[in-house]
């Protein structure tokens, strides 16, 4: 009989659940940001090897942007997906 480790690590090893496995990269990335930044996540996704970052508020638009280059540093070693730009926007109506 298998254990629940061996369980997992098969379903994390099968190609058929690499969109489960891209959706848990993303969110331990964004569980290691500072809680500045973490707090105005509203949701993170990836498309075309570009990370778009939807936002609650304008200003941690201008706060994501100044710290882009820091981003790009942590995502360089965290992910290895092929990132290669991240998109910032606050969606006009957010619903919480």
């Amino acid at each position: 009989m298998k254990n629940i480790n061996e369980i997992l690590n098969h379903i994390t090893n099968n190609p058929s659940y690499d969109k489960l496995n891209i959706f848990l990269e993303i969110k331990r990335f964004v569980n290691i940001l500072p809680l500045k930044l973490k707090s105005g996540i509203k949701f993170v996704y990836i498309k075309n090897q570009t990370m778009h970052f939807v936002l609650t508020h304008q200003l941690f638009k201008v706060e994501f942007e100044h710290n882009k280059d820091t981003l790009l540093t942590a995502l360089a070693f965290f992910l290895k997906k092929g990132i290669s730009n991240f998109v910032f926007y606050v969606k006009k109506n957010v619903d919480n």
